[in-house]
């Protein structure tokens, strides 16, 4: 629970509407996946947790992970998707053993055969494994003035690894059942009509300021003061105002990779149509030579295109090149200039380049970021450049950039004593006075955070499973990339381009990042059929080389 003083109302508990909330939401869960098929129920499960539960209400239950809006969901999102997936696998295997082909063949027809990446396997565990290695290396106190510093405990680090597991159920589920084309594609657009409905709420509070949490929770989430920058920054449901701006900022790009696709699939059917039209007219002409009296009727009309098609939303990119002026202007009035300045950078890759040159592109950013702290430390960083150009749109921003800079120097000089396992928690990263012992330092980036508190071993782990799909996925044949895929590496590179300033991880970015992966496994091999289909297919093969 946090509860910080504001500008105009002071900080409240939470009322009975945030304990209804939290409890609640396995039922919310529950019903979606009786009402949904799998793919959208479980990824409504985690999106409806992340943007409407109350933020930063946390319950501590003893020996089990602390339930907030990120584990509720995450537990429920688990056992209902393994249930559910397994009752699917039992229904279709006593399908197929009521006729006549066989459970195997079935099975890798209804579920593409996945093996798993060893990169990915091996940093899950050391994701995993890593907070014990925190607690081990951090168990002595110290004093710093009159403070003295808690040591750390294995308990700790036993409760470090159950958070760390629970982080990672997003990512665990999307490679598992959000890694084919039409399942990114179902992500992509619940993302979007989600950011619709959340513009409403931006609306409200950047009209009547940033209240709606405090109205139905009871409670502010976070300082009013810091959603002040000339008019209010909306914060509605996340923790912060920075968090619904790059929020909106990674649905114009998944709104802009739709857009593309739309197009794509426009232009086949209107070539299908046509192709469809002189195949009609040449008819005729051939059955008149051929002797058939039905061609004197001459050509038959073309039928045109059925409801269904003409109303289909993934054959009309006007309506998302309408929904991506809508989302950016939402962008730009969350009064985010590091979200917006993001989506205006990556945006042209979506809209002009070719999916290769997305993915490359992407790829290459989020090595630049898994190697930052490396970069940083040698001064390859132009530090200097992006303050100067701070400073030439606001002195204001750039005053503040040069605070941070200052900051992350301290903080990665303190990290650099223990670079392998970090400082661990308690506040033992931060930097403090020698004399009175106060904190003096402050932690704004995601990425000096996980370097100071796990060292260099949980930073490559989390970010290497956060980049590496996306790199691993460039890699790929031009037959087995899409342009879901494509955008959807891009919004994940937009989110980790804003760790640098900020702390934004969230379970999004763990689900894009899941399916991803999911997808570089799918690629990598097929399945192999039975022995029975293999003999049944090289016994056609045989029969239509005798006929031949």
């Amino acid at each position: 629970m946090m509860r910080r003083p504001n500008l105009t109302i002071a900080a409240t508990m939470p009322n009975a509407v945030a304990y209804l909330a939290l409890f609640s939401y396995p039922l919310v869960a529950i019903l979606l996946f009786r009402r949904l098929p799998l793919v959208p129920a479980l990824i409504l499960t985690f999106l409806l947790g992340y943007l409407f539960l109350p933020q930063g209400f946390t319950i501590n239950v003893p020996l089990l992970p602390d339930l907030n809006k990120e584990t509720v969901p995450a537990a429920a999102a688990l056992v209902l998707a393994l249930s559910r997936s397994r009752t699917e696998m039992r229904r279709v295997a006593r399908s197929v053993v009521r006729g006549a082909g066989s459970v195997r063949d079935a099975a890798a027809k209804k579920l593409v055969h996945r093996r798993p990446h060893p990169l990915f396997v091996a940093l899950m565990l050391v994701f995993i494994v890593s907070p014990l290695g925190v607690a081990y290396s951090n168990m002595d106190a110290f004093r710093v003035g009159p403070v003295t510093v808690l040591p750390m405990t294995m308990f700790d680090g036993f409760s470090l690894t159950q958070d760390a597991i629970m982080t990672l159920i997003p990512f665990f589920l999307a490679r598992r059942y959000l890694a084919e084309p039409e399942a990114q594609l179902v992500l992509l657009r619940i993302l979007v009509a989600l950011a619709l409905v959340y513009s409403l709420f931006m609306l409200w509070e950047v009209r009547f300021s940033p209240q709606l949490h405090r109205l139905i929770y009871g409670y502010h989430q976070h300082s009013f003061v810091q959603h002040i920058r000339d008019g209010y920054r909306p914060m509605v449901f996340l923790y912060h105002g920075l968090a619904v701006g790059i929020f909106a900022a990674m649905c114009c790009l998944a709104t802009a990779g739709l857009w593309r696709i739309s197009s794509e699939r426009l232009k086949q059917a209107n070539e299908e149509r046509r192709q469809t039209a002189r195949d009609r007219v040449r008819a005729p002409a051939v059955a008149a030579d051929a002797g058939d009296p039905a061609a004197k009727s001459g050509p038959q009309p073309v039928r045109r295109r059925s409801t269904k098609q003409a109303r289909d939303p993934l054959r009309n990119p006007t309506r998302w090149v309408l929904i991506l002026m809508w989302l950016m202007f939402m962008t730009f009035l969350s009064r985010n200039l590091g979200a917006t300045a993001i989506a205006a950078a990556l945006l042209p890759f979506i809209v002009f380049a070719g999916i290769r040159v997305q993915l490359m592109a992407a790829a290459a950013i989020g090595l630049f970021i898994l190697t930052f702290p490396m970069m940083r430390s040698a001064g390859l960083v132009p530090l200097d450049t992006a303050l100067s150009w701070a400073a030439d749109y606001n002195q204001q921003r750039s005053d503040s950039l040069a605070f941070r800079i200052r900051n992350e120097d301290m903080l990665m000089e303190k990290a650099n004593q223990r670079p392998l396992f970090g400082w661990g928690s308690w506040g033992r990263n931060r930097v403090r006075d020698a004399e009175t012992g106060q904190d003096t330092s402050v932690t704004d980036g995601e990425w000096i955070i996980v370097l100071g508190t796990s060292g260099w071993v949980g930073y490559l782990s989390r970010y290497g499973l956060l980049i590496l799909p996306v790199v691993l996925l460039a890699r790929r044949r031009r037959g087995d990339l899409d342009q879901a895929s494509a955008a959807l590496s891009l919004m994940l590179i937009a989110n980790m381009i804003d760790t640098i300033p900020n702390a934004n991880i969230s379970p999004v970015t763990w689900l894009i990042a899941g399916s991803l992966a999911g997808r570089v496994e799918m690629t990598s091999r097929v399945a192999a059929p039975s022995r029975r289909a293999a003999a049944a297919a090289a016994g056609a093969a045989r029969e239509r080389r005798a006929l031949a």
